[in-house]
């Protein structure tokens, strides 16, 4: 059909069509096909071109944000490439890397009794834990509850074979009215793994080359100043023997030293309280709340949101990177 001068996608044809932003593929497949579907591509995409690509799904299209050197006709080639059987492997594979796989690896482990389900997460290595049910029942079923969680495997497939019998075409155009529709919110972002890794990297070193105030709320008699990358794992106190060690920023030094006042005002009240939750943070996970803590306006409350989302080695990172970007986000609609 024709309206508006551009073709219309029907369930036979899908358009592609080219943004300033990207590229726009109107595919009536329905949520969970188009989530499938665009995260191969932007997988495959990313891959092939080294470039880090943002996607945005709904029941009726697909918006992949590209560098403006990656056109309609690139997505098309890499599309109508597709193989039907490669679909579920190359999810599988992104999957995989992610911090919600693991978590789900977990929990699956605990419900079917391979691991304690009273397990502290925190002494448990997730890396093994992986390597451990790698091709078992446990990790089929993790990835069956995330791909009906969010994805229509079956579906994506069905449309990548339709497309290789010719009983689906694909266009490439120009935007259109309809295809405008698809510059909305909800993004994903699929980076290359080099870029990834480039990214945590950089956390990293910034991380272990922040200052840290590390100091006893037990004894309320030793603080000591250093990095982050030279805290212990698990600090303690050398005066008292406690390891009820608060981490703090530099700046908290004044704060601190009123904790031994015997009439605090409600200010320093309230700076005890968080000093205390911080510290049974540290007690409970050593150097990884350290680290936590020393994110750009983390605070406890952030940092204890980060401690229990399961995020381990490189995970812990990508964490608080999204934490700090959180508070850029919102901080403004804060009440003063």
């Amino acid at each position: 059909m024709m309206k508006n001068r551009s073709v219309t996608a029907t369930d036979k044809i899908i358009i592609l069509e080219d943004a300033d932003e990207g590229v726009v593929i109107n595919l009536c497949g329905g949520h969970k096909v188009n989530e499938a579907l665009g995260r191969v591509l932007s997988i495959l995409l990313s891959a092939r071109y080294g470039t880090s690509i943002g996607i945005e799904t709904s029941a009726y299209r697909i918006f992949l944000r590209l560098p403006q050197f990656l056109r309609a006709q690139d997505v098309d080639e890499v599309l109508c490439s597709l193989e039907p059987d490669h679909i579920e492997a190359i999810l599988m594979l992104a999957l995989k890397k992610t911090a919600l796989y693991k978590w789900k690896v977990v929990q699956i482990a605990k419900k079917f009794g391979a691991i304690d389900a009273a397990a502290d997460h925190e002494k448990i290595s997730i890396s093994r834990l992986l390597e451990l049910f790698d091709n078992t029942v446990i990790e089929k079923e993790a990835f069956r509850e995330l791909f009906f969680a969010s994805m229509d495997v079956a579906g994506a497939r069905t449309i990548v074979q339709a497309l290789m019998d010719r009983k689906m075409e694909t266009v490439t155009s120009h935007l259109s009215i309809i295809g405008a529709e698809g510059l909305f919110t909800g993004r994903d972002l699929i980076v290359p793994p080099g870029e990834d890794q480039a990214i945590i990297a950089s956390i990293r070193h910034r991380l272990d080359e922040q200052d840290i105030l590390l100091a006893c709320m037990h004894c309320k008699c030793w603080k000591s100043q250093t990095k982050v990358g030279r805290a212990p794992d698990q600090p303690q106190c050398p005066v008292c023997g406690a390891r009820l060690i608060t981490a703090l920023k530099p700046y908290d030094e004044k704060m601190y030293l009123a904790m031994k006042k015997q009439n605090k005002n409600p200010e320093e009240r309230e700076a005890e309280a968080r000093m205390m939750h911080n510290a049974n943070m540290v007690l409970s996970s050593g150097k990884k709340a350290v680290i936590a803590l020393s994110g750009r306006r983390v605070g406890p409350e952030a940092a204890a949101g980060i401690l229990n989302s399961f995020a381990a080695d490189d995970n812990i990172y990508r964490e608080i990177l999204k934490a700090e970007r959180r508070f850029v986000q919102t901080h403004r609609f804060w009440a003063d």
